[in-house]
């Protein structure tokens, strides 16, 4: 496909308005996330970067099939009325070499790769023999009924992921980057593992920012959100910040701050869903 045959399909998804303000984006603001295959469809995920605000980024999905683009959507909110984005032009011009050109067979031998190396997940991993396990600590705060997490990783010296958690996710989803965090901690995928239950943690925030415009690092839970973070902290020490430190959850089920101490010094995390479940913590 020439480039003007690139172009002209490009000016027929976006407004000319949309196509000329997604022309001045830079390549360092656009990252590819994940590909997908539906019934023959390769779907293609971006995260943008606001041009002037960093922590904004919008996720922008293309779909394209038999070299012509077939979906393109944004979650941005002027997408959403109009039906058209720089993001989504600027993702198209700056990828559009590899979007037009995306090869089938490749991406279904890539993905099949990716189920038989799921499958194998369970297998040990050899990896990990000349590298140090990082601890990861989950913290929540209550602030006015509303529940929010962090997180802090290190051995020596804890640090709170704040600013650095976009690139940590990021360093540790490539498993390429490093990240910096202070003079005693400098995050390397190649010299740190983190162990499955960590993992787990991780993918939860990974997760949770894929539909955000951008990253905060004190993240506001919601009910479905904080219950299945609280599945994953079973068996995990965690603490509830200016209240305690949690080391074990009963079995029941949850919702909605409220922290209570009796005399055996047990504390329970009422969290409100239906008031005759909770999760107990001791």
């Amino acid at each position: 496909m020439t480039e003007q045959e690139m172009d002209l399909q490009i000016q027929n998804v976006v407004s000319k308005s949309d196509y000329k303000k997604g022309k001045k984006y830079t390549s360092d603001k656009i990252r590819f996330i994940t590909k997908s295959l539906i019934n023959n469809t390769v779907y293609l995920a971006f995260s943008v970067n606001d041009e002037n605000w960093w922590y904004y980024n919008y996720k922008v999905l293309i779909g394209i099939q038999d070299k012509k683009i077939v979906h393109a959507e944004c979650n941005c909110s002027y997408e959403g009325q109009m039906g058209s984005c720089k993001h989504i032009a600027a993702v198209l011009e700056i990828y559009k070499q590899d979007i037009f050109n995306v090869d089938l067979n490749k991406i279904i031998k890539e993905l099949s790769k990716n189920v038989i190396d799921q499958l194998k997940k369970e297998t040990p991993n050899t990896n990990k023999i000349n590298k140090e396990e990082l601890e990861l600590d989950v913290v929540f705060t209550i602030d006015q009924g509303e529940t929010f997490v962090y997180l802090k990783v290190g051995n020596t010296q804890k640090y709170v992921l704040k600013q650095k958690l976009n690139r940590f996710l990021n360093a540790y989803r490539s498993q390429r980057d490093i990240v910096e965090f202070g003079k005693k901690l400098t995050y390397d995928p190649k010299k740190y593992y983190f162990n499955d239950q960590n993992k787990e943690i991780i993918e939860f925030f990974i997760d949770y920012f894929t539909f955000q415009r951008y990253y905060e690092y004190n993240v506001k839970l919601g009910d479905s959100k904080l219950k299945k973070l609280i599945e994953i902290l079973k068996g995990k020490t965690f603490t509830i910040e200016n209240y305690c430190t949690i080391t074990d959850i009963s079995e029941e089920f949850p919702l909605s701050p409220n922290v209570t101490k009796d005399e055996s010094d047990t504390y329970t995390l009422n969290l409100n869903i239906d008031s005759t479940n909770f999760y107990k913590f001791t």
